[in-house]
């Protein structure tokens, strides 16, 4: 056995949180501008053979561009009426004219075809005529169309 004095550690008295003094807020800006919450719709650019609608006199109107000028656009339109049935060609003030809603491939969209509309997906765009192929079920037979944006709406 080995004799050593016996050293016990030593205890040191209890920490006393030091107490910190709060924070004093800043002073606030002097008054700026606010930004709004989101950000502005871009607008969407209006090109030849697109979807539009459209007020002539009075009454909305789904039509097709055909010519663009700086403050004019040409449409082609179809007006029903019980007399007055036939295909037209105007020209209308470009602030008038509003651009219908682009679909993206495996969207689901109502297509009207021959009167009726259907539940359907669209599965591609085709750019040179501005359609949609769409695809639909009707009494148990896969129906396809190429169908325009005046044709198609979204599915809420």
């Amino acid at each position: 056995m080995v004799n050593r004095p016996i050293v016990y550690p030593k205890i040191d008295p209890p920490a006393v949180p030091v107490r910190v003094p709060p924070r004093k807020a800043a002073p606030k800006p002097a008054a700026r501008k606010l930004r709004p919450l989101s950000p502005k719709k871009k607008k969407r650019k209006l090109y030849v053979n697109q979807d539009v609608v459209t007020k002539i006199e009075g009454r909305n109107v789904y039509a097709y561009i055909t010519d663009l000028r700086p403050n004019e656009v040409e449409v082609d339109y179809h007006w029903p009426g019980p007399k007055d049935i036939g295909d037209y060609h105007d020209t209308v003030d470009r602030r008038t004219v509003k651009a219908l809603p682009e679909y993206d491939v495996e969207e689901k969209v109502f297509v009207k075809d021959e009167r009726k509309w259907h539940r359907g997906e669209i599965e591609d765009y085709r750019r040179k005529d501005n359609t949609y192929l769409v695809f639909w079920r009707e009494n148990n037979k896969p129906w396809k169309k190429y169908a325009r944006q005046r044709e198609l709406r979204k599915i809420k």
